[in-house]
C-alpha cells in the first residue's frame, strides 16, 4: 500500500491507473471475497485432496514424503502425489490458526499475484516493453482468476516457475549475481516438484539461451543448475510417488495414458481439447487476440516472443500426449500455458495504435474474462447443509471409524464429515454395499442431492434422515 501512496504523491492520482502494482493489488483484495468459505466451488474434489494432505500432516504424521488422502477407504491412505510443499506450508499454519479453509486459498492467491508481477518484470526488462502491462493484466483476468484462489498446485507451481525464470533471467544478464542463481535454483525445484506441467512456462528463459551477448559460461553454468535442480524431481515423479503408489496399494495419482490412446482421446474429443484454449484459458475475446497475435508475430518476425510461443506450445504438446483424456476434461492442465497465451494476446494489442480503440479491447478482454470466472467466488447456501456431515459423524462414530458417502468418487463429502472410508458411486449395489462393511465401514451419509436413497442397504440401518441427507448406520 505504501508504494501506491508513494506513487500518487509523486506522478498523481491518474497515473496509478498505469502502475501494474495498483491492478495485481486490486485483484488481490478482489478475491479475498468470501476466502473463508467451504470448498462448494468448481474443483472442490481436487480441493478436498490437497486439504486433506494438509489436515492429515497436521492430524497424523507430517513427514512431507508421505502425503495422505481420506478417500483410500481402509487402506492407509498413503499415496503417490504431486510433492505436497503447498500442502506442507498450509499444515504448519494450522499450528497458528487451526484448521480452517483461508490458509490454502490465501496462499495460492498470494503467490500467484507475485508470479503475475514477476511475468510483468520479466516481461518489461528482458523481452518486450510494449506488452508487459496488457500481459500482465489478461493474466489476472483469466483461468488464473479464480483458480490463483483454489487451494490447488496448477497456478501454485506454474507461479513459483515464472519467478525461478526472472531469477534465471538476472543471473544471464548481470555480472556477480550467483544470488540470483540461487534463488533460480530453489524456485525452479519447488515449481517443478509441485507440478510437473509448469514445466511449460520455462519457455520464457528460452530468448537468453539464444541471446548472443550473454556470455557462454553463464549459459552452460544456468544450463547445469537447470539439470541438477531435475533431480530431486525426476526422483520424485518416477522413483517415489510409484513406490508409495505400490507400497501402499492405493492407485490413485495420474500419471499419464499412452501417447497412442492420448492422440486417441484428443481426437476423438476434439470439441473438448480445443475449449482448453478458446473457453478456458482467456475466454473469447482474448484467444480471438491470441490467434491474431500468433500470425502477426511470423509476419513481424518477432524472434523473442516466437521463441517463447513455440517452445511452450511444444512442451505444452507434450503434456498432451500424455494427459490425453485428463487434458480434453479438466481445465486446470492448460494453466501453464496461459501465460505465454496472454504474451501472444498482449503483442496484438501493442501494435494497435489508437488509443480508444486499445482502451476498449483491453477492457473487453478484463470484462468477458472476469464475469465468465466471477461465480466461483460467489456464497453458495443452498450446500451448507453439508457441513452438518462432521457432526452427524461425530455423532454415530468414532474418529477412527470408517465411513461411506455417495458422492461418484469425489472425496469432498468426506473431508466435510472429517473421517476416512469410501465415496461410492450412488448407483452401487448390494455387492458395493457388503464390500464395504466387510472392509469396515461404521456409517454410511447418503446425499440425496446427488441420487435418491436406495430402498434398503443391507448390513445398515437408517437413524436419521431430512430433506437433504440420510444416515444409515452398520448393524
Amino acid at each position: 500500500m505504501k508504494f501506491l501512496l508513494k506513487s500518487i504523491q509523486q506522478k498523481g492520482f491518474i497515473v496509478i491507473f498505469t502502475d501494474i502494482r495498483f491492478w495485481i493489488l486490486l485483484f488481490f483484495v478482489l478475491r479475498l471475497f468470501n476466502i473463508n468459505s467451504p470448498i462448494f466451488d468448481s474443483h472442490n474434489w481436487r480441493q478436498s485432496d490437497g486439504y486433506a494432505i494438509a489436515r492429515n500432516f497436521y492430524e497424523i504424521d507430517a513427514n512431507i514424503l508421505y502425503p495422505r488422502v481420506d478417500h483410500a477407504g481402509n487402506l492407509t491412505g498413503i499415496m503417490g502425489s504431486e510433492f505436497p510443499i503447498m500442502n506442507y506450508i498450509v499444515h504448519l499454519s494450522y499450528y497458528i490458526f487451526d484448521v480452517d479453509w483461508w490458509q490454502g486459498r490465501l496462499l495460492n492467491l498470494i503467490l500467484s499475484s507475485l508470479g503475475c508481477f514477476y511475468l510483468y518484470k520479466i516481461l518489461k526488462q528482458f523481452i518486450n516493453t510494449k506488452i508487459a502491462f496488457s500481459a500482465t493484466l489478461f493474466l489476472l483476468s483469466s483461468l488464473w482468476f479464480s483458480h490463483s484462489r483454489k487451494f490447488m498446485p496448477d497456478v501454485f507451481s506454474a507461479s513459483l516457475v515464472i519467478i525461478a525464470i526472472y531469477f534465471g533471467w538476472r543471473y544471464l544478464k548481470d555480472n556477480k549475481s550467483y544470488f540470483y542463481l540461487i534463488l533460480y535454483f530453489i524456485l525452479i525445484t519447488f515449481g517443478l516438484l509441485s507440478k510437473l506441467p509448469a514445466f511449460v512456462v520455462v519457455a520464457l528463459i528460452t530468448p537468453a539461451i539464444f541471446d548472443n551477448s550473454i556470455l557462454l559460461k553463464r549459459k552452460l553454468i544456468f544450463i547445469l543448475t537447470s539439470i541438477i535442480a531435475l533431480i530431486p524431481v525426476l526422483w520424485w515423479y518416477f522413483y517415489w510417488a510409484p513406490k508409495l503408489t505400490s507400497d501402499f496399494g492405493y492407485y490413485y495419482f495420474f500419471m499419464g495414458s499412452s501417447i497412442s490412446s492420448s492422440i486417441q482421446f484428443l481426437i476423438t474429443d476434439w470439441q473438448g481439447t480445443l475449449q482448453r484454449f478458446y473457453v478456458d484459458a482467456m475466454s473469447y475475446i482474448g484467444f480471438g487476440l491470441y490467434l491474431i497475435g500468433i500470425v502477426l508475430l511470423i509476419v513481424k518476425k518477432e524472434f523473442k516472443i516466437l521463441m517463447v510461443f513455440i517452445s511452450g506450445s511444444l512442451i505444452l504438446f507434450m503434456f498432451m500426449l500424455k494427459g490425453g483424456m485428463t487434458f480434453a476434461h479438466h481445465t486446470y492442465y492448460i494453466m501453464p500455458f496461459v501465460p505465454i497465451m496472454t504474451i501472444v494476446a498482449a503483442y496484438t494489442i501493442s501494435l494497435i495504435q489508437i488509443k480508444w480503440l486499445k482502451f476498449i479491447l483491453i477492457s473487453a478482454v478484463i470484462f468477458e474474462g472476469v464475469a465468465n470466472l466471477q461465480h466461483d467466488l460467489m456464497p453458495k447456501p443452498n450446500l451448507d447443509y453439508r457441513l452438518d456431515f462432521e457432526n452427524i459423524s461425530n455423532t454415530y462414530t468414532q474418529k477412527q471409524d470408517l465411513i461411506a458417502v455417495n458422492n461418484e468418487g469425489n472425496p469432498a463429502l468426506l473431508y466435510f464429515a472429517h473421517r476416512k472410508g469410501w465415496s461410492i458411486p450412488s448407483n452401487s449395489n448390494d455387492s458395493k454395499f457388503n464390500e464395504i462393511f466387510i472392509k469396515g465401514c461404521k456409517l454410511i451419509i447418503w446425499d440425496k442431492h446427488n441420487s435418491p436413497e436406495p430402498q434398503i442397504i443391507p448390513h445398515f440401518i437408517k437413524v436419521e434422515e431430512n430433506k437433504d441427507y440420510a444416515v444409515y448406520k452398520a448393524e
